[in-house]
């Protein structure tokens, strides 16, 4: 998903929320975003306003789609947190980049390689040190729920669902309540069984009869 902002008499700003990984297996992923890097410089935009940022909620190939609907609602919802990212976009800073960029997957490609592996100036982030704890509601890692709530800062402690409820929901409970097991075939074709939660799932179904609600008006 990504955020532009049009500046006048100025160059455009872009945050883009990679739900999954920056650099993916076989470097798939990283390919894709240096091609749209590349239409964007042709295009006439500074890759120093350009920033992406990692969240690696997503842990399947299935859900590209319904993450980077949510990821647009979410960001539009947090329209001020993402101006703050754009102001700094337009001088070409990405503040906390160099702490944040190692705990991607770029950041661990570029600690054992002698050379850029995304087009120059781009920046890259660690989504949790950006974007607010809703950006991982939908997360399917248990193990990364714990992490995140673990922060010192306390960023990815809050709740994730709205108002509306009158318990609120962390991370963990969101992901221990859409726990689910799912058998996969590995890379050598040997079966095993995962659990991850189907949190995104839900999101889908919820976005679907809301949809339906509407076609009946």
């Amino acid at each position: 998903m990504a955020d532009v902002r049009l500046h006048q008499g100025r160059a455009p700003t872009i945050i883009i929320t990679e739900p999954a990984v920056i650099v993916g297996s076989q470097f798939q992923q990283l390919r894709q975003h240096n091609l749209t890097l590349e239409d964007l410089r042709k295009s006439g935009v500074p890759l120093s306003h350009v920033a992406i940022l990692e969240t690696q909620a997503q842990k399947t190939k299935d859900d590209c789609v319904m993450y980077s609907l949510n990821y647009a609602i979410k960001a539009y919802k947090n329209a001020n947190q993402f101006d703050d990212i754009h102001q700094g976009l337009q001088r070409g800073t990405l503040p906390t980049e160099d702490e944040s960029r190692t705990k991607t997957t770029l950041g661990a490609l570029e600690k054992n390689s002698s050379y850029s592996m995304m087009h120059e100036g781009t920046h890259a982030a660690f989504g949790a040190d950006f974007l607010p704890v809703d950006f991982y509601k939908h997360g399917a890692s248990l193990t990364q729920a714990r992490e995140l709530m673990k922060r010192p800062d306390g960023r990815m402690a809050g709740r994730v669902n709205s108002e509306d409820h009158r318990e609120a929901e962390n991370l963990i409970q969101r992901n221990q309540a859409f726990r689910m097991t799912r058998s996969v075939l590995l890379d050598d074709g040997t079966p095993s069984s995962t659990q991850f939660s189907a949190s995104i799932d839900g999101f889908r179904l919820q976005e679907i009869k809301r949809v339906l609600a509407a076609a009946q008006r």
